[in-house]
């Protein structure tokens, strides 16, 4: 008997994880239907493709304006400290400041940059000094969209849908970011580093326009309360009105210590 009743709580545990399976699917799924989600998987999707364009095409870049593998070494260096070093400074922004808009402005600003280099670099009057100053700029916009964007879930998806949404967005951006390289490789190698920065603009430039049409909220969702903020406010109440009433003396009425109602009564 015990045999067979162990056998049939593992029958339900298999059954119940295959049953919660099928529910995470069918909520994966269901994710692209919504509007909004399906532009910000867009938008997501074609700004990681653009963060791996960035080191293929500009080592080429800066290695065929230079020759100069520390200079290659500074530029890279640039541009990773300034998007390490504005992470703070996003994660603030996204608390305070529309994130929607954030997003937007971060693209806007990786996308100028991007055009500046492929033009520059197709005319040839690219320099060193500009290259650098670029990928700074690039760095800092890029610092503001990480962490807008990580933030930005809760405010478009449902609390049960959450894991699958963000199952979703990470394993497809982690997907394009991956690939992208080896694209990014093949157009310098065919059409030159400036065609390589003039398709990452215009990759940008998508992801911005993705971003608009989603329409996101215009406000970060407040934080929900804390379950003890009914006891907070009623601990802060009594004390005002303990402070505003003042101690009580004897025979006054009320809790102070008077003979008829026995308070101070030794017995």
């Amino acid at each position: 008997m015990l045999v067979q009743c162990g056998r049939d709580r593992a029958r339900q545990a298999r059954s119940g994880s295959s049953a919660n399976r099928q529910d995470t699917a069918a909520v994966t799924r269901s994710l692209p239907a919504d509007r909004r989600i399906r532009y910000v998987l867009a938008a997501y999707v074609a700004s990681g493709s653009a963060d791996g364009f960035l080191p293929v095409v500009l080592s080429f870049a800066v290695l065929r304006l230079t020759g100069s593998p520390g200079r290659l070494g500074l530029v890279l260096a640039c541009q990773s400290t300034a998007a390490l070093l504005l992470t703070l400074a996003g994660g603030l922004a996204g608390d305070r400041f529309p994130r929607g808009r954030i997003l937007t402005g971060s693209l806007a600003v990786r996308a100028a940059a991007a055009t500046a280099l492929a033009a520059t670099l197709l005319t040839s009057t690219a320099s060193f000094p500009l290259l650098l100053t670029m990928a700074a700029a690039y760095g800092c916009a890029d610092g503001f969209f990480g962490p807008a964007s990580t933030a930005l879930l809760p405010d478009i998806v449902p609390r049960v849908k959450l894991a699958p949404a963000n199952a979703l967005l990470g394993g497809t951006t982690s997907t394009a970011t991956i690939a992208s390289p080896a694209i990014a490789g093949v157009i310098v190698a065919v059409l030159g580093p400036g065609a390589g920065f003039a398709v990452q603009a215009a990759v940008l430039a998508i992801a911005a326009g993705a971003v608009t049409a989603a329409r996101l909220p215009g406000c970060p969702c407040p934080a929900p309360p804390r379950q003890d903020a009914p006891f907070r406010q009623a601990a802060r109440t009594r004390s005002a009105s303990s402070r505003q009433d003042g101690p009580s003396s004897p025979g006054s009425g009320g809790s102070g210590c008077s003979p008829g109602n026995g308070l101070c009564s030794p017995w």
